[in-house]
C-alpha cells in the first residue's frame, strides 16, 4: 500500500468501528494545558504587581523638593541641630503657561470661561451690540457699524467706477 502524505495517520480501529471520525483531543492533556496556562496567569499577574509596587515606591522616594528650602524635614532637622528657627519657603512659580489648578480656592474651568463670557458679553454691550435673550437670534448692530460698512462699500463701488 502506498502512503498518503496528505494524510497524517491512517484512521484509528476505534474510528473505523464506531463509522465518524472519532475526537483526537485528549481531555486529560486539556486540563493540564489550562491549569498551566493559569499558573502561568497567576506567576505573571503577580510578577507585575510586584514591579509596579516597586516602581511606586521608587518614585516615592525620589520624590523630593527640588530645594532644601521647601523641604519640611530638612529644615526641621537643621533647626533642631543648629539651634535655628528657619521657616518653610514656597516653591518658585513654574513659567508660564501654567495648567489650570483646581483647588477649592481656585475657579473650576467651566466658572472661568462662564466668566469669560461674560466679560465679552459686556464688552459688545458697551460698543452698542445687543442680543436678544430670549432667541439669541435677533442681533441688533449699532448704526455705527451700519453706517461704517455702508460708506466703505460704497467708496469701493466709486472706486470700481473710476477704472
Amino acid at each position: 500500500m502506498v502512503a498518503d502524505n496528505n494524510q497524517p495517520q491512517a484512521p484509528s480501529s476505534e474510528s473505523l468501528e464506531a463509522g465518524y471520525e472519532r475526537s483526537a483531543i485528549s481531555v486529560k492533556g486539556l486540563a493540564w494545558f489550562l491549569l498551566v496556562l493559569i499558573a502561568t496567569a497567576v506567576v505573571v499577574h503577580v510578577g507585575v504587581w510586584y514591579l509596579y509596587r516597586d516602581y511606586v515606591r521608587s518614585d516615592e522616594r525620589s520624590d523630593r523638593p527640588f530645594s532644601a528650602l521647601t523641604d519640611p524635614g530638612a529644615i526641621d532637622q537643621y533647626n533642631r541641630s543648629h539651634g535655628a528657627r528657619l521657616g518653610v519657603t514656597s516653591a518658585p512659580q513654574p513659567p508660564p503657561p501654567r495648567i489650570q489648578p483646581t483647588e477649592p480656592d481656585h475657579n473650576l474651568p467651566v466658572d472661568d470661561l462662564r466668566q469669560m463670557h461674560q466679560s465679552e458679553d459686556e464688552i459688545f454691550r458697551r460698543m452698542g451690540w445687543t442680543v436678544d435673550s430670549q432667541t439669541h437670534a435677533r442681533i441688533r448692530i449699532p448704526p455705527q457699524v451700519v453706517s461704517a460698512v455702508i460708506r466703505e462699500e460704497s467708496q469701493m463701488q466709486q472706486a470700481g467706477e473710476q477704472k
